[in-house]
């Protein structure tokens, strides 16, 4: 029982893993200049992505990131709510999640150790292979292999946060995808729009939401029926992209019983890594 539950609450953890407050579309249809490929616009992601992973006299960036994960009922009420506080540390693209408080609580070192490392084994159980363990790179995320699973068009530019950007539609493929991991078969159901910069690359919006079923144990423990995502990405005056707003909405069932769950995270004070300034202090 309990583990159809964790199943479910699980890709919540993996959304996270498909990226990285966003004003109107803008401009759209004014940007007359001739919009490239999807096939240019992946290539230059990819290589960027590799080119973070590989920086490794990039600046070590701290944020806080608050989070606030809701259990609704179906009218979408809330029945039970957690916040948590972390501070994230990004280094080469990838960041890792300290958790400091929780229910405004600050931790001891020895809880904020513990509950961490906790964290991070329940994340990577659903992010591995059947071998186990997550990728530490951003390059192994971002990569040929995940994009190779999309249908992917660039429909146009639009401007978000005065960053121009291109806009690229993309759906899963026809025929037989990847389904070894939890992570692979929640993919092979998105359906979305990412916004790239046009300058440097990198995913500055997401929106995604699943197509379809995703049955657990063939619908025995439960179903993934709807899961949508929303992420805004910003560079920082250190030149390191962080996660701004994240936001995922899920419905499913567990054995017989409805599930909504909504997740919600803000980042900000972000800041080089050794400044004195702690995370409770907001």
């Amino acid at each position: 029982m309990s583990d159809g539950f964790s199943r479910l609450r699980g890709c919540l953890a993996l959304a996270i893993l498909l990226c990285g407050a966003v004003n109107g579309r803008a401009d759209g249809g004014t940007m007359e200049a001739t919009l490239p490929e999807a096939s240019q616009v992946i290539r230059r992601m990819i290589e960027r992505s590799k080119a973070v992973s590989a920086n490794t006299n990039a600046p070590v960036c701290l944020f806080d990131k608050l989070a606030v994960y809701e259990t609704l009922d179906s009218g979408g009420m809330v029945k039970r709510a957690k916040e948590k506080l972390y501070e994230v540390t990004i280094r080469a693209g990838m960041t890792s999640n300290h958790l400091v408080a929780v229910e405004g609580r600050r931790l001891s070192t020895e809880e904020s150790v513990i509950l961490s490392e906790k964290e991070r084994r329940w994340r990577d159980s659903y992010a591995g292979g059947r071998g186990g363990g997550t990728t530490e790179r951003m390059d192994d995320i971002v990569n040929e292999q995940l994009f190779s699973r999309f249908e992917i068009r660039c429909v146009g530019r639009e401007r978000v946060r005065d960053r121009r950007c291109l806009v690229l539609d993309l759906k899963p493929k026809a025929g037989e995808l990847p389904s070894d991991r939890l992570m692979d078969r929640v993919i092979n159901l998105l359906n979305g729009q990412l916004w790239v910069d046009e300058s440097e690359f990198e995913i500055v919006r997401a929106e995604v939401r699943t197509v379809g079923t995703l049955r657990l144990w063939g619908g025995v423990l439960g179903s993934l029926e709807f899961l949508q995502l929303h992420v805004d990405r910003e560079r920082s005056v250190f030149g390191v992209w962080y996660n701004r707003h994240f936001e995922v909405n899920l419905r499913g069932r567990k054995l017989f019983s409805p599930m909504l769950i909504r997740a919600r995270e803000i980042g900000s004070r972000i800041r080089l890594a050794g400044q004195s300034v702690s995370p409770m202090d907001r």
